[in-house]
């Protein structure tokens, strides 16, 4: 079972991203963030750093922003994957 997730995530917190159902994916560090005021959801803008580089997702300016729901912690996967192999 999936942890919730607790945002806003830290800044320089690495994380694992999936964007757009899946077409892009890696691991990448928060760079900035922002709330929607209207949605109340987290926006985090992201450096990748191993897995898909996103060029459809990016900005004009170059800068990849992701949804709350699309980014989680490395240290919670890993921690997951710990719990799932001791049951």
């Amino acid at each position: 079972m999936k942890k919730k997730i607790k945002h806003p995530l830290k800044l320089k917190t690495k994380v694992f991203f999936t964007i757009g159902d899946g077409i892009d994916i890696g691991i990448a560090l928060i760079t900035a963030k922002r709330q929607d005021p209207e949605e109340k959801c987290w926006y985090y803008r992201l450096n990748v750093l191993k897995g898909s580089k996103c060029e459809f997702h990016r900005h004009k300016n170059g800068e990849l922003w992701a949804n709350d729901f699309e980014v989680r912690p490395v240290s919670d996967i890993l921690a997951q994957k710990i719990s799932e192999k001791l049951k």
